[in-house]
């Protein structure tokens, strides 16, 4: 049987605006001008995977969880019959976190 875990990519996003409003009005609060924030960072450790639709901006399909047996098993197939390095560091991919 497979595992099968899945997140909507709008509760993901919304969560996240949450987070920016909550930091915002803590940084005004100890009278931060967070006029001066140039940008933000956002990552979810990369246990996650999600496509969104370059056109519209929509997510394609729910986020799956990285810890779904069919995020490793196609990862395993991929590395199969290609051989894949980041091309920034040159890190192999792996379908487990170590």
């Amino acid at each position: 049987m497979f595992s099968w875990a899945e997140e909507d990519p709008k509760e993901i996003l919304q969560s996240v605006y949450e987070c920016m409003d909550r930091t915002c009005e803590k940084l005004t609060q100890l009278n931060i001008d967070i006029s001066n924030i140039k940008a933000i960072g956002v990552t979810n450790q990369r246990e996650t995977t999600l496509v969104w639709d370059k056109e519209t901006g929509e997510p394609l399909y729910n986020a799956i969880d990285g810890a779904s047996v069919l995020v490793s098993l196609v990862t395993c197939s991929v590395l199969h019959h290609h051989h894949f390095h980041s091309p920034v560091n040159g890190v192999s991919f792996s379908p487990m976190e170590s």
